[in-house]
């Protein structure tokens, strides 16, 4: 809201300058306008979307169990692992899901791939499953800001210790 207000206001100071200057040059009154109109229409969208004063605290979306399987394509070596990283940044985890491929007796996986900078892995031989926790951060609404739709996520793997594969390449 206060961002709006500060948009119109400079809106308002332009038109007021533009009157008490008399601009008689064409191209400087409409340089004064469209300059004027930006200010609006950037105090608009920045007073809508943009979380000024940064985000709330992290919430729990959605927690989903890891399934160990062994790769030997991924990683040298032997072992279960959770989590694979490659060396673009991406992280390899797998869940188990229904599949109309399966019989009842038979378990289908699907591998899902996260790309972000928002991920953390954290290792504790006190957990005996593996989880991954998605969080959320909503934008703070204000005076400033209403923060409309402004969200963070953050993934957090929880894994036993030397259970994740890493595939970095040097070259």
């Amino acid at each position: 809201m206060g961002i709006i207000l500060a948009g119109i206001l400079a809106c308002a100071l332009l038109f007021i300058l533009m009157f008490f200057y008399d601009f008689k040059d064409y191209f400087v009154s409409l340089l004064g306008i469209t300059l004027a109109i930006v200010c609006v229409v950037a105090g608009i969208i920045v007073g809508i979307l943009v979380p000024v004063n940064g985000y709330l605290e992290p919430q729990i979306l959605s927690t989903t169990k890891l399934i160990s399987l062994r790769n030997e394509t991924v990683s040298e070596g032997s072992g279960l692992f959770y989590v694979s990283i490659s060396g673009t940044n991406s992280y390899t985890y797998y869940v188990e899901v229904d599949s109309t491929y399966a019989s009842n007796s038979q378990k289908a996986y699907k591998s899902n791939t996260i790309s972000s900078n928002n991920v953390i892995i954290i290792e504790d031989s006190s957990y005996t499953s593996a989880k991954l926790v998605t969080y959320v951060r909503y934008g703070k609404k204000t005076f400033w800001t209403f923060a409309v739709g402004a969200k963070e996520y953050e993934y957090v793997f929880y894994v036993p210790p030397g259970t994740i594969s890493r595939d970095i390449s040097v070259g």
